[in-house]
């Protein structure tokens, strides 16, 4: 009996941190992967981009010339960081100026993020905007940059 009370007390342990994690914490997991423009969002032009969020607060997104994800047109690479319910994502690197310029700050806040879709709303220009976990124009092998 004494031998299980510390494993016990281990996994109680382990079960409260991931009880406990913040809501930046939790956002900063759940963005993890890759996320495409929903078809209903306000941003959506029906030519697509692939963002795709790493771990290790990078991020990158691709931009294609078609609906068919085949041909890249451009690529934004992006440092990552959530808050108090607020994306911050820094251009670090683009293939193009039309894709962004390195240095710029852009700023969100999470409406909502499920494992489906996430919706935030720009502190910059003050639109609201969609994404939905990608299953199709995934990110390429290939690098442009």
């Amino acid at each position: 009996m004494r031998r299980l009370l510390p494993a016990a007390f281990a996994v109680l342990a382990l079960l409260g941190a991931c009880v406990f994690l913040t809501q930046s914490q939790r956002y900063s997991r759940d963005i993890v992967g890759s996320w495409i423009v929903a078809g209903n969002s306000s941003d959506y032009a029906g030519v697509p981009m692939h963002e795709r969020f790493f771990r290790d607060g990078t991020a990158r997104i691709f931009w294609f010339s078609d609906a068919t994800c085949t041909h890249i047109t451009g690529e934004t690479h992006l440092a990552w960081h959530i808050k108090n319910r607020i994306l911050v994502t820094r251009v670090t690197k683009v293939s193009s100026p039309r894709y962004g310029h390195v240095g710029d700050v852009l700023k969100a806040r999470i409406l909502s993020l499920t494992r489906k879709r996430m919706v935030l709303h720009s502190l910059d220009d003050g639109t609201t905007y969609a994404r939905t976990r990608s299953t199709a124009c995934l990110a390429p092998k290939q690098r442009i940059i």
